[in-house]
């Protein structure tokens, strides 16, 4: 349904373009093209398939170029200003993106080492509990040691002692008196090798 050759609509010569088409024409996007044909600033149609088309002029009357002029190029520069701040917009979008996942990704991170945190923290007061419950056993037994040596003492005291007597003399055999002839060397020593034995 775009008219390929100008038409005159209102007495303004120009043609019926796509979105698309306009948004090349006049080097704005499309929500621009939207906003104006809002506002009036662009005539738009639409078909019944569900496709828009909007009135693009092709030339201006010179008679009314002057009054229109000043129109146009506020009308230009906030279309480029919003189209700087579409394009801000999305180049924002473009590099925040990969921080929201890397926050996300961390928010993860922290979250699991939380619950690990916990799960220690859990831990550690079990054992601590055993620890305690180890040494009270172990201060029961050395307790009851200390108080059974303590008693095989005391029970040691109360026994009777005996002195020592000193220990015995040694066996010294008696001397053998000298025989009259001088020969009995043999028997004091046969004597002494006996006693020793």
């Amino acid at each position: 349904m775009t008219d390929v050759g100008s038409d005159t609509v209102g007495q303004v010569l120009g043609r019926w373009m796509t979105i698309q088409e306009a948004v090349s024409h006049l080097s704005v996007s499309e929500r621009t093209i939207f906003r104006r044909a809002s506002t009036g600033q662009l005539r738009r149609r639409q078909h019944t398939d569900g496709h828009t088309e909007v009135w693009m002029p092709l030339a201006e009357d010179p008679a009314t170029s002057d009054d229109r002029h000043d129109v146009g190029t506020d009308s230009v520069g906030q279309d480029r200003m919003l189209t700087l701040v579409d394009r801000f917009g999305e180049a924002v979008s473009r590099q925040v993106t990969p921080l929201v996942a890397e926050l996300t990704a961390s928010r993860l991170i922290i979250t699991d080492l939380a619950r690990e945190n916990g799960q220690l923290a859990e831990r550690i007061a079990g054992l601590e509990r055993e620890l305690s419950a180890v040494r009270q056993v172990t201060d029961t037994d050395r307790h009851a040691t200390v108080s059974a040596t303590a008693s095989n003492l005391t029970a040691r005291d109360d026994e009777p002692t005996t002195e020592l007597s000193e220990p015995p003399a040694p066996r010294v055999p008696a001397p053998i008196p000298p025989s009259p002839n001088g020969s009995g060397w043999w028997r004091r020593w046969l004597a002494w090798a006996v006693i020793a034995l």
